[in-house]
């Protein structure tokens, strides 16, 4: 799998070989393993506590001030779009 990060956001892109997910939060996690290997410094984070969303799925790196989270949570599960090949987390500032 790889990660993916843009000024809009962050895709997840499941590779031929690659496992599928059963979680939502997995795909958070490893987009946060990915990135991190990459010279961030993610960790997890729940946006709604935040005032962000509603959406608890999220990763924050406070050093590069960049928030990622899954805006598309009322219409498809993290993983399960992870398992039809990418998902996409929006991207905003964090201070």
């Amino acid at each position: 799998m790889t990660a993916t990060l843009t000024e809009a956001g962050c895709t997840l892109t499941r590779e031929p070989g690659d496992p599928a997910l059963s979680h939502e939060s997995t795909p958070a996690y490893h987009m946060k393993r990915l990135l991190n290997a990459q010279g961030y410094h993610f960790v997890r984070m729940n946006p709604s506590r935040h005032g962000l969303t509603a959406c608890e799925v999220g990763i924050w790196d406070r050093q590069a001030g960049i928030i990622l989270w899954h805006e598309r949570y009322q219409v498809e599960a993290a993983h399960v779009a992870f398992n039809r090949g990418a998902v996409t987390f929006l991207r905003t500032r964090g201070e």
